[in-house]
């Protein structure tokens, strides 16, 4: 093998080393595009689904309150009982 040879190699050697270079540095940036494409859409739909719950919890509020008003006896005991159990709960002596 003389000289010429030999460097004519290496410098193909070169030029494909670069070519793929350009090809792992342009699918590196492809997967970061893609990767920010993904936590885009997840925080979308965690926002979604947060609002979702928000409202939905807005709705079970209004009930209750609505509840309360119409039945302010039966909450009123209902609170007694649950206090009551509570604070025997905690007042028995081991």
């Amino acid at each position: 093998m003389n000289n010429d040879t030999f460097t004519q190699q290496i410098e193909h050697i070169q030029k494909e080393f670069k070519a793929l270079g350009g090809q792992v540095s342009q699918l590196a940036s492809m997967s970061t595009e893609r990767l920010q494409e993904y936590k885009t859409e997840a925080i979308g739909e965690a926002k979604h689904m947060a609002e979702d719950v928000s409202r939905e919890a807005q709705k079970q509020a209004k009930r209750a309150d609505e509840y309360a008003h119409t039945n302010p006896w039966a909450v009123v005991a209902g609170a007694s009982v649950v206090g009551f159990l509570i604070g025997a709960l905690f007042s028995k002596k081991k």
